[in-house]
């Protein structure tokens, strides 16, 4: 059965609407090719990543200077965290409302009337299968999914259930079909409630590639194959890197069912053997299939050659179309936007609008939107 949260039980069309979305798969997915298209401005994009652990969305007052930022830097995107750790912030039945929004308030409706009067988009970026940070000793929240589905957090190779202070914090597993069938009936949620430009994906993969081990993935992998995980790691690594792009491909269908114009993006690892074989995310597969509209690629060093090195082939082997710099902030971040830009790439995007101080922005529309030096 897919999830329902228990906020939502007044609502009665949780299953249904998952049955039809599930039945509209396959159609959606022959048409996704024709659909999926980049941004439709010729304009380069020029994005900021703006994450909801400080200052950003919390208040209108944030977002007053949030969009002020953003107009004076020439950015014309904004890629603002809405979901954080399996939380809200944003209206939902089916997620529970973060805890730092104030009552009342809606953040994303708030960001998306001030930026879209300014000509800015907004894209909600959405943490996927990273469902809590490492407690260090703290109960679990009792509204949180994991209390309501400790069954879908993903197990490692010697058969334990991930928890705290193991990796980053505790990922459900895209191994069960229930996880994959939850998160894309989130995005549907969101992209029928807001007039929202775009979806973008982040932690879309495994932690690493001794997890994935969930009991329900390697039954699952066993009736497929015939085969033992043990005894067949290449075809077992490679099934778990299917799920990964078996969620992607589920959630662009979602949102794209929802509204056909709505941009699905993710947040992917730059070294690309690094995603493909240890976080296993196929990111340049999805890319080739027409599962994603573009991927931005977390390109984050303070090498200003290896950065250079990295996007121009990054560019090469994906084209320059649906690919979108990430730059870290450290002090060249400058002069790679510039590098990216130059090299004829999509756009770029910066991490992360608290990790830059008010001159950065104040000189960055002179010193790149407007081709200044």
């Amino acid at each position: 059965m897919p999830y329902l949260h228990p906020r939502a039980r007044r609502r009665t069309y949780a299953t249904p609407r998952w049955s039809a979305l599930a039945s509209g798969l396959c159609l959606v997915g022959l048409l996704l090719a024709a659909a999926l298209s980049p941004p439709a401005s010729a304009v380069p994009l020029r994005g900021l990543w703006v994450n909801a652990w400080g200052e950003g969305v919390k208040s209108p007052q944030e977002v007053d200077r949030l969009v002020e930022t953003a107009k004076v830097a020439g950015v014309n995107a904004l890629f603002v965290q809405v979901r954080k750790r399996a939380d809200a912030y944003y209206r939902s039945d089916l997620v529970p409302c973060a805890r730092d929004v104030p009552a009342g308030y809606d953040p994303l409706e708030d960001l998306l009337a001030k930026a879209h009067a300014e000509g800015i988009q907004v894209h909600a970026w959405m943490v996927m299968l990273l469902a809590q940070s490492a407690l260090s000793g703290r109960a679990i929240p009792p509204d949180s999914l994991l209390a309501q589905h400790p069954d879908w957090v993903t197990f490692s190779k010697a058969g334990r259930r991930m928890g705290p202070g193991q990796s980053e914090g505790y990922y459900l597993d895209p191994g069960v079909p229930e996880v994959r069938q939850y998160l894309a009936s989130v995005v549907r949620d969101l992209v029928e409630r807001y007039p929202v430009d775009g979806v973008n994906l982040d932690y879309i993969r495994y932690p690493g590639a001794k997890w994935g081990y969930h009991p329900t993935a390697v039954w699952r992998f066993h009736r497929e194959t015939g085969k033992a995980t043990l005894r067949a790691p290449q075809l077992w690594s490679q099934w778990r890197r299917n799920q990964v792009t078996n969620l992607v491909r589920a959630i662009t269908a979602a949102a794209k069912l929802a509204r056909p114009g709505v941009q699905v993006s993710a947040d992917v690892w730059a070294n690309v053997p690094e995603a493909r074989e240890n976080r296993l995310q196929d990111w340049e597969r999805w890319l080739k299939l027409g599962a994603l509209d573009f991927v931005l690629p977390m390109n984050y060093t303070s090498n200003l050659a290896l950065f250079r090195r990295r996007a121009a082939d990054l560019y090469r082997r994906n084209g320059t179309a649906k690919v979108c710099m990430g730059i870290y902030n450290v002090p060249q971040a400058v002069e790679m936007a510039r590098e990216a830009l130059k090299l004829g790439g999509q756009g770029i995007a910066f991490y992360h609008y608290g990790g830059f101080q008010p001159p950065f922005w104040e000189n960055l529309k002179a010193r790149v939107a407007d081709g200044g030096s």
